[in-house]
């Protein structure tokens, strides 16, 4: 089976860092996310900034298309890119990888535009939908979008297993951090005095820094500023992001695929969670994960290294990739685990 995917390819390498920025998503952890799927499944890239119209003629000995455009979906937000691709595919499946909502909790009452629930619906008759976590999927069955199934993050899939190397010292852990969104002069004010304590701490240690949304110069004479100024970089390139890992034992972070490729290479990761998307993707794939509302500065860092515990998550991986496998196969789709 055939299949294509309507992204970008991220070959950006000759680009300025504007062009770069933008083709990535203005996300530079789009780069994991995308190198997993063209493992698992060898597809088919179609940009979708120029890729629709032509789909039934250029592309038809594709036989089912994937999307990843509906991993972020806000309350009453209309997904109307994606129903432009849903009318050009024809009859042909799309299948939606990941879906998920961005909320600041769980909350039961969180609304879906009703476009978009009636886009899922339609897309459900011709495929099994690939949903995140179980918060994702009670708010799609509220929603009556039935024909789902639960399958987390495919960059998890990158990796048949996951060995972790110990630190050359133990009293020296190098330690790599991310945070929840881009540095601007004002950020301060709508960070939490626990995200502060947080950044606060990540500065004490000297820690390494990956933006993945933005590099915003800072004022050096600000809080954290020359920190972030000296420490940050941020990656178009996944291959230079691992070369990058390898020199450091461990990631405590806020953003999860850059917690996710930290895991790629070796490096325990500790997920501090904000938000609906990052508790319910470390719930589900039981990795260890702390609310950052609970974060304390007073601890050592060995301390959260050893809370980067990962028993659990390899009790649970091989059935993890049972179920995306199955997923996988009942929508026509080999998958190379």
């Amino acid at each position: 089976m055939k299949i294509g995917i309507f992204s970008d390819a991220f070959e950006t390498k000759n680009e300025s860092y504007d062009v770069k920025y933008e083709r990535v998503g203005r996300n530079s952890g789009n780069l994991v996310f995308l190198r997993s799927i063209r493992k698992l499944f060898d597809p088919t890239f179609i940009n979708p900034y120029y890729g629709y119209h032509d789909v039934k003629e250029k592309y038809e000995d594709v036989d089912a298309f994937i999307t990843t455009d509906l991993i972020w979906i806000r309350p009453n937000t209309r997904m109307e890119n994606v129903e432009c691709i849903f009318k050009h595919v024809g009859d042909r499946p799309l299948i939606p990888i990941s879906v998920g909502l961005q909320a600041d909790t769980t909350s039961t009452d969180f609304e879906m535009h009703p476009e978009t629930a009636k886009l899922l619906q339609e897309m459900s008759e011709r495929c099994t939908i690939g949903v995140r976590g179980y918060y994702a999927a009670y708010i799609l069955n509220k929603n009556h979008v039935k024909n789902i199934a639960v399958i987390g993050c495919p960059s998890l899939f990158y990796k048949s297993n996951y060995d972790f190397k110990a630190p050359a010292d133990y009293n020296n852990i190098k330690a790599i951090s991310s945070y929840r969104t881009a540095f601007y002069p004002d950020f301060h004010r709508w960070s939490s005095p626990k995200e502060l304590e947080y950044l606060s701490y990540c500065t004490s240690y000297n820690m390494g820094f990956v933006e993945q949304t933005g590099m915003n110069e800072m004022d050096d004479n600000a809080k954290f500023g020359a920190w972030i100024n000296r420490n940050r970089t941020i990656f178009f390139d996944v291959d230079e992001w691992d070369t990058y890992l390898q020199n450091y034992d461990f990631h405590i972070g806020m953003r999860f695929h850059g917690g996710i490729i930290s895991m790629q290479n070796g490096l325990r990761s500790l997920f501090l969670t904000s938000d609906s998307r990052t508790t319910e993707l470390t719930d589900f794939f039981c990795l260890p994960k702390m609310p950052v509302s609970e974060f304390d500065a007073s601890k050592p860092i060995e301390y959260y290294y050893e809370k980067a515990d990962y028993s659990q998550f390899n009790k649970r991986f091989e059935y993890l990739k049972d179920n995306f496998r199955a997923f996988s196969e009942v929508n026509g789709m080999t998958v190379n685990l």
